[in-house]
């Protein structure tokens, strides 16, 4: 039997589907990069569906690749006369009586779905890797995002707390020290322990189902936004305040874009800093005052306080960018070329200059946008290279 025939007699009838579920082209991604055609589309709903999947697969010798929301810009699949897996059904969420404690997650959930589930219960989710929320939890841990406003308030290691994940042959792995001590997931840590082998391994490793997140109770926010002239003087001067303020732990994010438009003035450096406080409104301020404090000093600039947020309140500063589906819209007929490059932060310069570069370079093209961006991570920038 082929593998199409063996996955139809082993699987209900309704996981087999026409094409991914975001109601988008199967055979492009977000930024028009070819896919290919796959032999059969599968939408599995748990993960014993997805460990028959892959048994038939490895017994056939059949490629099979798990596809998420596929908003990725310059990461496209390719699914080419392989078993297209649907991720997009694996969507539970549990509910643990203490909203504190590591919940376990759908591979299809979004980041966004899943923060918002967890607001309700006073808590967050501390770190995400795309503005709209489109991303789904498993490709949050298959691709290691390191940029963007996703850097937050926590790495993606301190809040994984375990997987599931089925692996080549078929059988069901579950990640985590608490699951070697067949307790339920609360650390990583303690035990030798294999999650941080799938995390940035972009399915090659297996197929990840289910993720075990760790919570973090909402705290105060404030965020301060800046400009300067678009140099990259003035992109590397921002890393020397995010070092200092990243070192007293105050930021959340802290963001540098330069933007060029086919037509447009020359740019500045819009600056977005998001402060944070875990005891409330009066420790905000007093973080605020810092923060805008150490600004002045390094940058001669004095940024602007624009919006606030409380734990107990709306989310005024965290909130998504736009609906959720946003990028497909907005982003959906450019085609994208972008390169993001984690560097140390005495090590930018080298970095900057290529950009330079790249930039004068990109003038040559017929491009419609160039943009580059500096975020601010935990013990590294991320410089992102963008264009359109």
């Amino acid at each position: 039997m082929t593998a199409v025939a063996q996955l139809r007699a082993a699987l209900p009838p309704g996981c087999f589907v026409d094409g991914p579920s975001q109601g988008v082209t199967t055979e492009r991604d977000l930024c028009r990069y070819d896919l290919g055609e796959p032999l059969v589309w599968v939408r599995p709903s748990g993960t014993s569906e997805v460990a028959a999947i892959v048994r038939i697969a490895s017994e056939t010798r059949t490629p099979v690749v798990a596809v998420g929301a596929r908003t990725a810009y310059w990461w496209p699949l390719h699914y080419d006369g392989a078993i297209a897996l649907d991720t997009s059904g694996l969507m539970q969420i549990d509910a643990p009586d203490d909203p504190a404690e590591p919940i376990w997650v759908g591979a299809g959930v979004s980041v966004r779905e899943l923060d918002e589930r967890l607001r309700e219960s006073g808590m967050s989710l501390a770190c995400h890797p795309d503005a709209y929320g489109d991303t789904s939890v498993a490709a949050m841990v298959a691709t290691g995002f390191t940029s963007g406003c996703g850097v937050g308030a926590s790495d993606l290691s301190s809040v994984v707390a375990g997987l599931r994940v089925v692996i080549g042959t078929g059988d069901v792995l579950t990640c985590g020290a608490s699951a070697v001590l067949g307790g339920p997931p609360f650390l990583r840590g303690g035990l030798p322990d294999p999650t941080g082998l799938f995390f940035a391994s972009d399915g090659a490793l297996g197929v990840i189902t289910e993720v075990a997140v760790r919570p973090q109770p909402r705290v105060a926010l404030a965020r301060l936004i800046w400009s300067q002239e678009a140099s990259a003087s003035a992109l590397a001067a921002q890393s020397k305040v995010a070092a200092r303020l990243r070192a007293r732990g105050l930021y959340e994010t802290f963001r540098a874009v330069q933007r060029w438009d086919r037509g447009g003035e020359e740019p500045s450096t819009e600056v977005d800093l998001i402060v944070r406080s875990v005891t409330g409104a009066a420790e905000l301020e007093a973080r605020v005052e810092f923060a805008s404090a150490a600004v002045e000093r390094e940058l001669g600039v004095t940024p602007r306080c624009v919006e606030r947020e409380l734990a107990d309140g709306p989310a005024a500063v965290t909130r998504w960018a736009g609906e959720q589906g946003g990028a497909w819209r907005e982003l959906g007929g450019l085609n994208l070329i972008g390169v993001d490059v984690n560097v140390p932060y005495g090590a930018l310069s080298p970095a900057l200059h290529v950009s330079d570069s790249v930039l004068a370079e990109a003038r040559e093209l017929p491009w419609l946008s160039l943009r580059r961006a500096l975020y601010a991570g935990h013990d590294h920038l991320n410089r992102g290279m963008h264009v359109a």
